[in-house]
């Protein structure tokens, strides 16, 4: 793995880390917090935020016109119909069933790359997603009986699909700090202007303690969408997807850590295959860059011994 990819790993493993852990603070806020105003403040803190880093690390902010629909897609699509359908999936199926939805995110990336970018249908990356999937089928064991709510954990893959792919073209023009803030500052003006449909779920009044926790949800949220928003600068949007499942590794993991719950041998089995899966994708990629490597320096050498035997002519 070169080093410019293993930099966009890192980033996303630890945002990873960082998602997983909004699991938690969910439980905590829960109980005060209706599910549209954990989203609504969540999103709101994220900006403030997400405002404050900008304006400290940046003298001057670009943006273009023309990138406008990029940004209102990321934001419409990408984050908040994600969030949306995820919200509906998990209030109407398994909480098994719309993490094993959503994590088809990588078949939905590699399949839009090809339709709307015309990248190439790469072997790894189905392999990869195979391995995947049986991997997460042993974590979730989904059983796909709730077609309305299996139908929004799909839309929901689909959504998030979306946001990698545009957040992937964004990032060769804006840094990630400044496509997130764009990208939050629609997704709080869309979340406003949906709030007369959503008026009897705003909660108003909440206790210190849940307050607290919103700060901390929105400051999780912006950590981890601004490292996975550095990664997508740094590896493919169809390697960030599958590196992407390690968010319910780590779900799993705190779920061990802080609740108790215990985990199986089958528990072990998802892992090794989830893992194995990323590692086929890295190591298939290596060995596709030695050979192209291998390729340049053939043609390389052949081009310098045709030029020298023509000098040599002369």
């Amino acid at each position: 793995m070169n080093i410019k990819n293993m930099k966009g790993t890192i980033y996303i493993i630890i945002s990873c880390i960082l998602y997983a852990g909004s699991g938690i603070l969910i439980r905590f806020v829960n109980k005060e917090l209706t599910l549209f105003s954990q989203i609504y403040y969540r999103v709101i803190i994220s900006l403030i935020i997400t405002l404050i880093f900008v304006l400290i690390t940046h003298k001057k902010l670009s943006f273009e016109r023309k990138d406008l629909h990029l940004f209102i897609l990321s934001a419409g699509i990408g984050y908040v119909a994600m969030i949306t359908f995820f919200s509906i999936g998990i209030l109407n199926t398994t909480i098994g069933n719309t993490y094993w939805l959503l994590y088809t995110t990588p078949l939905f990336v590699i399949l839009l790359s090809r339709l709307f970018f015309k990248e190439k249908l790469q072997s790894k990356y189905i392999i990869a997603f195979i391995i995947l999937a049986a991997g997460m089928y042993l974590l979730f064991k989904p059983a796909l009986n709730n077609t309305y709510g299996d139908i929004a954990a799909i839309a929901s893959a689909v959504c998030y699909a979306v946001y990698i792919m545009i957040n992937k073209q964004l990032s060769k023009k804006y840094d990630a700090g400044e496509s997130l803030l764009y990208t939050l500052g629609l997704s709080v003006l869309l979340l406003t202007l949906s709030i007369p449909f959503f008026h009897n779920q705003i909660s108003l009044s909440f206790g210190l303690g849940t307050g607290l926790f919103i700060v901390l949800f929105g400051v999780n949220n912006f950590i981890a969408t601004y490292l996975l928003n550095l990664g997508l600068k740094y590896t493919s949007a169809q390697n960030a997807s599958i590196l992407l499942v390690f968010e319910p590794i780590f779900s799993i993991v705190y779920s061990w850590l802080f609740f108790g719950e215990k985990l199986t041998l089958i528990y072990y089995v998802g892992f090794a295959l989830i893992f194995f899966a990323v590692y086929i994708s890295s190591q298939n990629c290596n060995i596709h860059m030695k050979l192209e490597s291998k390729k340049n320096h053939q043609y390389r050498t052949y081009t310098l011994k045709v030029n020298n035997k023509n000098s040599v002519i002369k």
